[in-house]
């Protein structure tokens, strides 16, 4: 759960994995960017670009949501 209700916005995560883009009711929802880092320590990171539903990756294409 983050500090957001909803709206835009970006979550620093402890592990240093961030994502930037729309909360709906406290989670990642909407349109949003997460980067992550693809091991503990390591400086490679992975980007997902796309749609998030309840905390959930859903990919780059576009889906309906329901608010």
């Amino acid at each position: 759960m983050c500090i957001w209700d909803s709206g835009n916005g970006v979550f620093w995560f402890t592990t240093g994995d961030m994502y930037l883009g729309r909360f709906f009711n406290g989670q990642l929802h909407g349109i949003g960017a997460m980067s992550i880092h693809t091991s503990f320590g390591d400086e490679k990171k992975q980007i997902f670009k796309g749609y998030f539903r309840n905390n959930e990756f859903l990919g780059e294409e576009e889906v309906a949501f329901e608010e």
